[in-house]
């Protein structure tokens, strides 16, 4: 339970400085959003979660969205932070 609110804090405070929260998952959307309402964190992300369907394909890396989300922003590297929990996706971001 306090991690879960800790969660909400930290979200919270980024939307809060103006961040723009994504998901991008090799997960199935659905399953990402679920989990999302059920942490009561869905609302900080609204329609800005992506699945592997939407990637396209399973192979298609995490970076290459991201880097082609970047550029539609025009962010730049500065401005994006990327969390992950498998290094492979960090580096190749």
């Amino acid at each position: 339970e306090r991690r879960i609110q800790a969660l909400g804090a930290a979200l919270s405070a980024l939307q809060a400085h103006g961040a723009e929260l994504h998901v991008v998952s090799f997960a199935d959307r659905e399953l990402v959003v679920r989990a999302l309402a059920v942490l009561g964190a869905l609302h900080f992300f609204c329609d800005r979660i992506v699945g592997w369907q939407e990637l396209g394909a399973v192979a298609w890396s995490k970076g290459a969205y991201i880097q082609e989300l970047m550029e539609s922003r025009s962010w730049s590297r500065e401005e994006v932070l990327f969390v992950d929990d498998q290094e492979k996706n960090v580096i190749s971001a």
